[in-house]
């Protein structure tokens, strides 16, 4: 993981409200694929949404998390997607991966 990226990712999360794992490595992969730039600007759409009274998810109020995912969600292409999940997930699985040790001689 590069540190740079890292970095701008617990800066959006804190901004996001977001602490847990899932949430931090879905801004990541973002970060990734769409580059810093356009996440920034998805973030930015994202509070302006809230700022017009938000979305809501059935009869609930979103969090700004959730307004920035589902914006995030609705402003890539299929391929972006693909990306994203295809990253998100070697990010979580490596995660839970127990480290090789070397097989006693």
């Amino acid at each position: 993981m590069s540190e740079a990226l890292r970095s701008v990712t617990m800066m959006i999360a804190e901004q996001l409200g977001e602490a847990d794992a899932k949430p931090l490595d879905t801004i990541y992969s973002a970060l990734e694929v769409l580059g810093v730039m356009r996440v920034q600007n998805l973030l930015a759409e994202a509070f302006a949404i809230e700022a017009q009274g938000g979305m809501t998810f059935g009869e609930r109020r979103r969090t700004v998390g959730g307004v920035f995912f589902r914006h995030l969600k609705e402003n890539v292409t299929r391929a972006e997607l693909r990306k994203l999940r295809k990253r998100r997930m070697q990010l979580t699985s490596s995660r839970y991966t127990a480290p090789q040790t070397a097989a006693a001689a």
